[in-house]
């Protein structure tokens, strides 16, 4: 592709310019890389100032290494003014030198357009928020599977680009997509939640090539910060929550919203498909915000606002939800959105319903159209609109916990918004059995037999392992655990070191206000002393006077825990915890005390997990495969 083609959107973007060009535009470009090490001859290299990494210091390395093309916002290391002096002439006559104000959105355009915008191509759903992001997209995922939508995934745990899901332990930046070698690869990683934005784009395209129609990915605050999906042509963009996490990266929460707050403001604004959705929560506080401030824009920038929650204001919204083991069950209700998009169609005077949502369609069957399928508004005033009968579908869920109806009510508004219809939304969402590391229970056959036919223990508690590594997620999955739970719910966490550490005693808190029994464990200590990950732990724990049981994680500890548990019953309300920071022993300890089928296990923070970060090591450790073994399930 030529430079000028990749860089022409940069000179009519109003919040990016060219500073300054020196080269030729007509030259011709293979490949582009923000990365020194992986350029080749014919490429374009990006060079950015990072967080860790200034790699305007290896702009000589790429230039060595067959870069044609450098994009850059600053000029330093060993590409100074000095160097380009002393080279004048080579560069003036090979290499084309462009200086932009933000190289992050200049590589996000140019990697988009290298790709011929393969976003506009499909249907693009893009999740933000603290919790919810995975399951959400999942659930989308699932409901499209249903309907024979052809969907693409991108997220936390996986992706799938080629319609099957993708994960390795290999360097996804160093594969090439599209290679032949690589295109019906099904066994590629998820590395970050949102890859980088020449990687993005390139999973789009190769989701356009594999005739897939829908792209469901999650999108996190680091990428909105980042650029990644700067310059992505959304149709959906959906707001789960916002609750603390990150702290270390955004410092504080003012900071979080307004970088989850681009997703929309940055990105979906600047989408060029014909209609845009914001989906976003109506009972979450900074949602009630976000809503606010959108509403004041949607007018001017071609979107319309679908609220969801469990309270009759939003446009969709919950009623009559049971919750137990097997999972959800509740009525959803779209009326108000449809009065909604019914009020918005008749404003804009005529809709296409190709493009338009089933609840459109729904509601623009009430008005008068001509042949041309526009709304005559000869004799339709707004004042006349009158509420349509109350509509909803019946939810069956196998997710458990009540915070996972606002994830169904999320999937869902954004599957009204892309034409799926009722059934394939409520079938959808019935299909969609477990996401791995969400609440997920660990299938244990209460009829296994030991290797002289004697059956085990028949009196199996519920074992989950789930992701919760927030105050928040970890105070939603103990409620919903506590509400389903007849009698003790032990509780095994920790929490991840070089991360926010604010977090900490409120998840210690929260775990002993709501768990019978709390183990305190190691989760991904990286840099940081365990010990003292556990001590920041064990100071909000204290906070709710729970009671301390040493416990080093061998038999004798383990009896003489199980003695204390069995006085729980005997005492109202008494909690008690212990300390075992190897996190093996926590486990099996956690499974031991838990002698009856009424108990529940909740192993908490890796979830989908399967590795542990000591230092600078990374180990094989899954939470899963830990209860299976401790069961001798294989």
């Amino acid at each position: 592709m030529k430079l000028n083609d990749l860089v022409q959107d940069i000179e009519n973007t109003d919040d990016l310019k060219i500073i300054s060009f020196a080269g030729n535009k007509d030259i011709d470009i293979n490949g582009i890389s923000n990365d020194s090490r992986k350029i080749s001859k014919g490429y374009l290299f990006a060079a950015r100032k990072g967080n860790n990494i200034d790699s305007n210091k290896y702009i000589k390395d790429a230039v060595e290494n067959g870069a044609v093309c450098i994009i850059t916002d600053e000029l330093s290391g060993s590409f100074s003014e000095s160097y380009i002096r002393n080279n004048k002439s080579n560069i003036k006559g090979n290499i084309s030198i462009i200086i932009v104000d933000d190289a992050l959105k200049a590589y996000a355009i140019i990697s988009r357009n290298f790709f011929n915008r393969p976003a506009m191509k499909l249907n693009v759903i893009g999740i933000t928020g603290t919790n919810g992001k995975t399951t959400t997209s999942y659930l989308i995922d699932s409901i499209f599977n249903t309907a024979g939508i052809p969907s693409g995934l991108i997220g936390t745990i996986d992706y799938k680009i080629t319609g099957n899901i993708i994960k390795k332990t290999v360097d996804l930046n160093s594969v090439k997509i599209n290679d032949n070698k690589n295109k019906n690869n099904d066994d590629i990683p998820s590395i970050n939640t949102t890859p980088d934005a020449y990687m993005l784009n390139d999973m789009l395209n190769t989701m356009v090539l594999n005739n897939l129609k829908s792209c469901v990915m999650e999108v996190s605050s680091h990428s909105l910060v980042q650029k990644r999906v700067y310059g992505i042509d959304f149709d959906v963009a959906v707001f789960t929550n916002l609750t603390r996490d990150h702290l270390d990266y955004h410092k504080d929460m003012e900071s979080y919203f307004q970088a989850k707050k681009l997703l929309f403001t940055e990105v979906l604004f600047k989408s060029l498909k014909n209609k845009k959705y914001a989906v976003i929560n109506n009972d979450d506080e900074y949602g009630m915000r976000l809503i606010k401030e959108l509403s004041e824009l949607e007018s001017l920038n071609n979107f319309i606002i679908i609220t969801y929650g469990i309270t009759e204001r939003a446009d969709i919204f919950a009623k009559d939800i049971k919750s137990n083991t097997q999972g959800l069950e509740f009525k959803l209700y779209y009326n108000n959105l449809i009065n909604k998009l019914k009020y918005k169609e008749i404003n804009a005077r005529g809709i296409n319903n190709s493009v338009y949502s089933s609840a459109i369609n729904t509601a623009a069957a009430d008005c008068n159209h001509d042949n041309n399928n526009n709304i005559n508004n000869n004799d339709i005033n707004n004042n006349d609109i009158k509420p349509v009968d109350e509509k909803f579908i019946i939810i069956k869920s196998n997710l458990m916990g009540n915070y996972n109806v606002y994830n169904i009510l999320a999937a869902s508004a954004s599957a009204f918004a892309l034409s799926v219809d009722n059934e394939n939304i409520s079938k959808g969402i019935s299909a969609l059995l477990s996401v791995p590391g969400r609440v997920e229970k660990i299938k244990i056959d209460n009829n296994n037999e030991d290797n002289n036919n004697n059956k085990k223990n028949t009196k199996l508690p519920l074992v989950c392992v789930d992701y919760a590594h927030t105050d928040d997620a970890l105070n939603r999955v103990l409620s919903a655990l506590r509400e389903i739970t007849s009698d003790k719910l032990i509780c095994v966490f920790g929490c991840g070191g070089d991360r926010d550490k604010g977090k900490r005693p409120m998840m210690g808190k929260h775990a002993g206000k709501l768990a019978d029994i709390t183990i305190i464990t190691s989760d991904n200590p990286r840099n940081e002393n365990p010990l003292s990950i556990i001590e920041e732990i064990e100071s909000g724990i204290k906070e709710e006077n729970v009671s301390y049981i040493s416990c080093d994680g061998n038999i004798e500890d383990i009896n003489l825990l199980k003695n204390e548990i069995m006085k729980i019953k005997d005492i109202k309300n008494r909690h008690i915890y212990t300390i075992i920071p190897d996190r093996e022993k926590a486990i099996k300890t956690a499974l031991f005390a838990a002698c009856s089928e009424k108990d529940t296990v909740l192993i908490s923070g890796k979830g989908h997990e399967d590795y542990m970060i000591i230092g600078e090591n990374k180990t094989h450790f899954s939470d899963k495969e830990e209860v299976l073994k401790f069961y001798d399930i294989h």
